[in-house]
């Protein structure tokens, strides 16, 4: 990955990384450390990532659409099966799919000769991984700010993904 693709994706994301070199690791599948075994790959940080994305969804929830009323108790302009439901909607395989080809990310993907040769790239769950992993390599890359990382989940899940899951959850 050369400066200026990690330019790119900084830049897509809205995220300048002080350390590149977990961005790049963000970017690289097992199949490609299988074949470089000294290069780690991007499956902890897919791990950390998905946790992220569910955390921020519910920070992100609350700050839209809850708030602390006169009485002091947590009030919600969603019940519990709406936030599921935007929640399925927004973190699912499809959605975060759909973002990363938006984004233009996958082209960036490294990977081994055999995912390489069977496009692997190009399938909605390597792009769902690919998302979280970035999510988990911004983590570590901003020390865990909780303000950053809800700032890149929503430029990269993007208000019309948001906006429409909110709208479908409101009408069932």
């Amino acid at each position: 990955m050369n400066a200026k693709q990690i330019n790119h994706i900084q830049t897509q994301i809205g995220y300048p990384f002080r350390n590149p070199i977990l961005l790049r690791q963000a970017f690289t599948r097992k199949s490609y450390t299988n074949e470089h075994p000294k290069v780690q790959n991007n499956e902890v940080l897919e791990f950390h990532g998905d946790s992220i994305l569910n955390s921020t969804f519910s920070q992100l929830m609350t700050l839209r659409y809850g708030h602390i009323n006169t009485t002091g108790e947590f009030v919600s302009d969603f019940d519990q099966d709406q936030l599921t439901r935007i929640r399925q909607m927004l973190v699912c395989k499809t959605t975060l799919s759909r973002r990363i080809n938006a984004l233009d990310l996958s082209q960036y993907l490294i990977v081994g000769r055999g995912d390489c040769n069977n496009g692997v790239q190009n399938q909605p769950s390597v792009k769902e991984a690919l998302f979280e992993a970035i999510l988990g390599a911004v983590a570590l890359d901003c020390d865990w700010n909780w303000a950053t990382l809800l700032e890149i989940v929503e430029r990269m899940l993007s208000e019309d993904e948001i906006s429409k899951s909110v709208l479908a959850a409101k009408r069932k």
